[in-house]
């Protein structure tokens, strides 16, 4: 059985996460340069904003680099065969999970969005193999937050979080009834 699932990324959505940072990076650099336009009777101080114009430019910036490889590099955000699941959506950075290692899936959502995570055997393995250190920062966190560190997100592909769920589910018990 060479059964494989390629699921591929939205290029519509990634061009919108795109515009969207790029609008954010824009305001941001405004906020920079001339503060004093956007202070309110709320917020009155030029110094505040500019900050926040600064870590709006810096957090944008640094995603908009992770979406524009996504855009023109392999249309392929999740590959799911007999050997596991390679998780493209990851921001600069690609997992191979081998059905060996996976105990199950759960769903969650993080304010809008539905995110599935994958639970494995040895999730620390995961967090040690990440050679980028703020990745791997983060991976301990969703660990700790969330019981694992490896999660895929649908944001960027072209499938539902549901449908994608039950393939997930449905290739997993596949290969965990072979053995």
């Amino acid at each position: 059985m060479n059964r494989q699932i390629e699921i591929a990324f939205s290029r519509k959505k990634l061009v919108l996460l795109f515009v969207l940072a790029l609008a954010f990076i824009i305001m941001g650099v405004q906020f920079i340069i001339s503060p004093v336009n956007f202070t309110s009777p709320i917020q009155q101080n030029p110094q505040i904003i500019q900050i926040v114009g600064i870590i709006s430019v810096l957090f944008f910036g640094i995603a908009s680099l992770f979406i524009v490889p996504k855009l023109w590099g392999s249309p392929v955000g999740l590959l799911i065969n007999e050997q596991g699941i390679t998780n493209n959506t990851v921001a600069g950075s690609s997992h191979h999970i081998p059905w060996s290692d996976v105990v199950g899936f759960r769903s969650i959502k993080i304010r809008q969005s539905k995110i599935i995570l994958v639970h494995t055997k040895n999730p620390e393995k995961y967090i040690e193999a990440e050679t980028n250190y703020f990745k791997r920062q983060i991976m301990r966190s969703n660990y700790n937050l969330y019981g694992s560190p490896l999660s895929i997100s649908v944001n960027a592909l072209k499938i539902k979080h549901k449908p994608l769920l039950k393939a997930l589910e449905k290739e997993w018990q596949n290969h965990s009834q072979l053995k």
